[in-house]
């Protein structure tokens, strides 16, 4: 239901918790990727969050990939995401569902969707310019190139 930002200070083992933000009432914070510029990719349950940060606040949050009614049935979770090297704009997502999907942040879109794996997707990992891994519960790895 919350998402805590924690400070740890250099040479010491203090660490202590700096703000807490709520997500969402009853579902899981399934990850967090930060932006160069403070702002953050949050995944919420099946809901893709774009959280705009501003000092310690939050300014802003909208979806970038919103669950519908429809989806809500199956709740095809998005299990992890990984920023794109060729394109940090772009973020790779590996979705319960066996799908993976590449979403572009700026116009909340997705802009891949592929539909290669057989059961859940639980990671996604940059590779190098243009290509990226994601391996599942069917005990596979695909290679995916965004070309």
């Amino acid at each position: 239901e919350y998402v805590y930002l924690w400070e740890h200070k250099v040479g010491t083992d203090a660490i202590n918790c700096v703000r807490r933000y709520f997500a969402k009432r009853n579902d899981w914070v399934y990850c967090i990727e930060a932006l160069e510029n403070q702002d953050l990719l949050v995944v919420i349950g099946s809901d893709f969050e774009y959280w705009k940060m501003k000092k310690l606040d939050v300014e802003q949050k909208f979806s970038l990939i919103e669950e519908t009614q429809e989806r809500k049935k199956q709740r095809p979770h998005i299990s992890a995401i990984t920023r794109l090297a060729h394109n940090t704009r772009h973020v790779a997502s590996a979705l319960f569902d066996g799908s993976v999907k590449v979403i572009d942040i700026d116009r909340s879109k997705i802009v891949r969707d592929y539909q290669e794996h057989e059961r859940r997707v639980w990671s996604v990992l940059d590779l190098q310019p243009n290509v990226f891994a994601s391996s599942a519960d069917d005990r596979t790895i695909k290679i995916w190139d965004v070309r």
